[in-house]
């Protein structure tokens, strides 16, 4: 029964208690201990447009107070990180993977030497089209 950590799995976990267009309870124990979550529940109530209890409300801001003070510090979302990066062999095979894909849809690379997302590339057969534009095929063509 630990307060959500941060604002989008707090509305997670209220999303879950209705579903199919009912309607559902959802019911958050927080103390002072986890006053750091206190905005994020603030926030959400506020964004629902549903009542802030004021004991919560006064958590909040005595958190936010200490916050400017530099007693305390916010937390982050939750999400957010630098996300994953390829190292140098990696992302030589995913390029070579890439290709062959591009390849056995009939979609041949402009020979250019840009990295850029907005390469040309041209469909077997003639026209041009953008990289990003034959990415979508590519996906649209596996899912199929």
């Amino acid at each position: 029964f630990d307060a959500p950590n941060h604002y989008e799995d707090y509305v997670h976990r209220v999303g879950r208690t209705g579903r199919a267009g009912r309607k559902g309870c959802a019911v958050t124990f927080i103390s002072e201990d986890d006053a750091k979550y206190a905005p994020d529940l603030v926030k959400a109530l506020e964004l629902s447009e549903q009542p802030v209890p004021a004991d919560l409300k006064a958590i909040a801001d005595g958190f936010m107070a200490k916050v400017k003070q530099g007693i305390e510090q916010a937390h982050g979302t939750g999400y957010g990180g630098s996300g994953f990066k390829f190292n140098e062999e990696e992302e030589e095979v995913r390029k070579a993977a890439k290709k062959a894909q591009a390849k056995e849809y009939g979609f041949e690379e402009d020979k250019s030497d840009s990295e850029d997302e907005n390469d040309v590339v041209r469909k077997a057969g003639g026209g041009e089209i953008s990289q990003q534009q034959a990415t979508f095929a590519q996906i649209a063509a596996i899912a199929a």
